[in-house]
């Protein structure tokens, strides 16, 4: 009989320091950020998703950047003790956003591996 697992995952943080003010913002920095995730596992069988999520922040000079949030999922398969397949869609929606003016994050991102994990 499989065992199978799911668990959820959060985090935030809330940007607050004495050299951020209303008028001066911390460059590139935005008041909010967050992940939420969701993991499951079956026997040999694992996979999740997580959702980023970052506010409206400003560059340095004062230019506006927009928030954004990309959804990344994952997944594995252990085949033995010690090799496992592994697979990874980051910005799963081909999300376009900038982490700095001017400067595109990667499109959608696919990455398939193998994991090679020798025992003691």
């Amino acid at each position: 009989r499989r065992h199978t697992r799911y668990w959820r995952d959060w985090s935030s943080d809330v940007c607050s320091s004495d050299l951020a003010t209303v008028e001066a913002p911390l460059a590139r920095r935005a008041r909010a950020f967050g992940v939420l995730g969701a993991d499951w596992s079956s026997g040999d069988w694992r996979a999740g998703v997580n959702l980023i999520a970052q506010g409206r922040r400003f560059d340095t000079g004062g230019a506006p950047l927009g928030g954004y949030a990309i959804i990344d999922v994952w997944g594995s398969h252990q085949w033995r003790r010690d090799l496992a397949f592994t697979w990874r869609v980051g910005n799963l929606t081909d999300r376009e956003y900038e982490t700095a003016l001017g400067f595109r994050s990667p499109p959608r991102l696919v990455l398939v591996g193998v994991r090679y994990s020798p025992w003691p």
